[in-house]
């Protein structure tokens, strides 16, 4: 029955995958030594030099350099990491719905305002500054779809606070947003790979819930805490796009 409704939920809709679901597969595959990542709105571009604001409201300054590899697109659409999926390297869960579309590399000047920006490398944390060696967009329209699904089909965030005794999980959202979540008795939860309890969540994790408004709350029907220790397999660098704005070929180095 729990593989059934996560597959029915992979299908349910497209759009409907937040902000933390896509940072998360922004990441570089299996990490990048050093490498640390800021996502924002962005408010300005004066390309290879971008402003961005953070969901907590800060201003940050982001350098996507020659060399920096620039991607749109690449997130799995019908669910977050780890949602609805079988143990690593097993494709047997992996629904017709649980697809990916293929990162597209793209020129910095496609990078517009209103766009989100998910950057990663040198991060002056001081100063607000990035000098990114990846970068990974989201349009605007898909943003502003996101936006208006929170708190309607997902909810994304941080718990603020857990009522254990009536199943209610607070959550901080992106700019300012706040939600209290009552799970029932079909919610599924997970981390990572692995099926988890209410009694395993704590505050301060950050999790995606799938659902909808029930009797006035929103319910989710799964709710996976992203685990922030978790790694994904090597990038095959043959395949790794390169910021075509810098002309520069792809990387064959092993």
């Amino acid at each position: 029955m729990r593989l059934k409704a996560n597959l029915m939920l992979l299908a349910a809709s497209t759009l409907c995958v937040s902000l933390a679901a896509f940072a998360q597969d922004a990441q570089p595959e299996g990490g990048v030594a050093g490498v640390r990542s800021i996502r924002g709105k962005v408010t300005a571009t004066a390309p290879p030099m971008f402003t961005i604001k953070t969901e907590e409201g800060e201003t940050w300054q982001v350098k996507l350099g020659p060399n920096a590899r620039v991607v749109k697109g690449g997130q799995r659409f019908g669910g977050p990491r780890g949602e609805g999926r079988g143990p690593r390297g097993d494709n047997a869960q992996r629904g017709e719905n649980d697809q990916r579309e293929p990162p597209q590399a793209i020129a910095i000047t496609d990078i517009h305002v209103g766009d989100m920006l998910i950057a990663g490398g040198d991060v002056d944390q001081s100063a607000k500054k990035v000098n990114a060696v990846f970068g990974s967009v989201i349009d605007a329209v898909t943003v502003k779809k996101l936006e208006a699904d929170w708190g309607v089909t997902y909810v994304a965030g941080k718990i603020t606070a857990i009522d254990a005794d009536n199943a209610k999980i607070t959550i901080q959202g992106p700019e300012g947003k706040s939600a209290t979540i009552q799970a029932d008795e079909n919610t599924s939860f997970r981390k990572g790979h692995e099926n988890i309890t209410l009694a395993d969540i704590k505050a301060g994790d950050t999790i995606t819930a799938r659902g909808a408004q029930k009797n006035g709350a929103f319910t989710p029907t799964i709710l996976v805490v992203f685990d922030p220790n978790a790694r994904r397999g090597p990038r095959n660098p043959d395949n790794a796009p390169r910021n075509p704005s810098n002309n520069a070929p792809p990387t064959n180095e092993k």
